[in-house]
């Protein structure tokens, strides 16, 4: 396997799994009614923790899909772009299905809930996707 493959993969999922959740704090931090943010801060780093571990271990399998995926079109002598959107379509669906299996398997049900848990995780991914710099042969 390709350690150029090993390496970006790892930094996107690494990105993904651990800027999201902050994000995802920091926007309820500045955007909930005030009334509802009297919480300790610790109580948010906490939460904020259980996230990144909790994202980390539910989407460890994308990691390696998206790894065996990268190293398989490294391999074609594609130009990095037509790689980087290949992987993006991928990566974005492999997201969906995560996120939406996860929540139908818990309430049976998919709405609004379910989409702001997949667009921050669905963005920041593709954002990292086209950030890190992928050397295609």
């Amino acid at each position: 396997m390709s350690k150029q493959a090993f390496i970006y993969s790892l930094k996107v999922w690494l990105t993904s799994a651990i800027v999201t959740p902050i994000l995802f704090t920091l926007g309820g931090l500045l955007f909930l009614d005030k009334g509802h943010t009297q919480e300790p801060i610790g109580d948010y780093i906490g939460f904020t923790l259980a996230f990144i571990l909790f994202g980390m271990a539910y989407s460890i399998l994308l990691f390696v899909l998206l790894w065996l995926l990268i190293a398989k079109l490294l391999k074609m002598a594609m130009p990095e772009r037509k790689v980087k959107l290949l992987v993006l379509m991928i990566a974005e669906l492999l997201i969906a299905a995560l996120i939406f299996g996860l929540q139908l398997k818990g309430t049976g049900v998919i709405g609004l809930n379910t989409l702001a848990w997949w667009l921050p995780y669905a963005l920041i991914t593709g954002l990292a996707i086209w950030f890190y710099k992928l050397e295609a042969h």
